[in-house]
């Protein structure tokens, strides 16, 4: 592990001076909004735990369990837009596992202004993002799992849209030491340029007549990060505290840090707690969640997070609430 070190350090170094260079030049911006009740409350340091079907968004090599599990997710976002998450996985007999999801933003009626009416046309419209995704994930090893997604995402706004194709490739490995303490490695929405088209992109230009024209609309990157990531479970008697760290290193972002620690008692009551370090805001997270099993269906838990104001208390607060069903 010690050979590792320095070459992390150094691409974090590196990688943090090309992302200020790079601040604001990315689109389809809601892929860095995390999911899950439980991995918000943990501060969004979860690509190394990544054992429910949250990790189809945060690792894809963590379904790899071969077990059948399912999510939804609900976020309400800041000013009354909100982001909603559906995904299942499940055993593919002695193959993996595959895993299907869906993640969309929606932002509520915006009102329609133009040059000539700055006050609004009293029309209202909307904007869609959502991605739809295809995770798989194999183990091979009794220690290392590897997975990965393909997903199509696509953003309207009014009559414009812009489609990409995009991968994210993940593993997770588990140790032999400190606990069986585990580490990850996550590479996210490596993929196309999203450019917009649309008929409102076609306009009338007086070049001493009117000509009809179409303005064309540059090719943008989309949000593509580096997670590194290491988290164990640390037995007290009957009760077990989890603690985990996730580096996130994002092409248009400085790095982050998120911290979490989640403790658990006898599995049925959970309180968590975060700290996300490199952020403007929204810095201190928090959570609590409740699991039991159901006969006929099996362990259902319910996992709800909160994230904190700080900075310049601009933004709010936000509130995450999420069902986990393992079968």
């Amino acid at each position: 592990m010690k050979r590792w070190i320095l070459p992390i350090l150094i691409t974090l170094t590196f990688s943090g001076g090309w992302a200020i260079e790079n601040t604001g030049t990315s689109a389809l911006n809601f892929l860095k909004i995390e999911v899950g009740g439980r991995a918000l409350g943990m501060g969004g340091a979860f690509s190394p735990i990544a054992n429910d079907a949250s990790a189809l968004y945060y690792n894809p090599a963590g379904i790899a369990s071969g077990r059948t599990m399912a999510m939804f997710s609900h976020t309400k976002w800041y000013v009354g837009t909100q982001l909603n998450f559906a995904g299942i996985v499940f055993p593919i007999y002695t193959y993996g596992a595959i895993g299907l999801w869906y993640y969309g933003f929606n932002s509520g009626d915006i009102k329609e202004t133009t040059i000539y009416n700055p006050e609004g046309t009293g029309r209202y419209f909307q904007v869609n993002d959502y991605l739809m995704g295809l995770s798989y994930a194999k183990m091979m090893t009794d220690r290392l799992s590897v997975g990965g997604t393909f997903k199509i995402v696509r953003e309207s706004i009014l009559h414009e849209n812009a489609t990409v194709f995009a991968f994210d490739f993940g593993s997770l490995y588990r140790t032999s030491f400190l606990n069986e303490m585990r580490i990850s490695f996550v590479l996210s929405n490596f993929g196309s340029m999203a450019k917009f088209e649309g008929r409102d992109l076609i306009v009338q230009v007086p070049i001493g007549r009117l000509v009809e024209t179409e303005m064309k609309t540059y090719n943008w990157p989309i949000p593509l990060f580096f997670r590194i990531g290491a988290s164990s479970d640390v037995p007290i008697g009957k009760t077990r505290l989890t603690w985990a760290i996730d580096v996130v290193d994002s092409r248009d972002a400085p790095p982050h840090f998120n911290l979490g620690l989640e403790y658990s008692l006898r599995d049925i009551v959970f309180l968590r707690a975060g700290y996300r370090a490199g952020y403007d805001e929204n810095m201190f997270t928090g959570g609590l969640g409740v699991a039991t099993s159901l006969p006929g269906i099996g362990k259902v838990s319910v996992d709800y997070a909160y994230v904190g104001q700080t900075g310049s208390a601009l933004l709010g607060t936000t509130h995450r609430l999420s069902l986990g069903i393992d079968f």
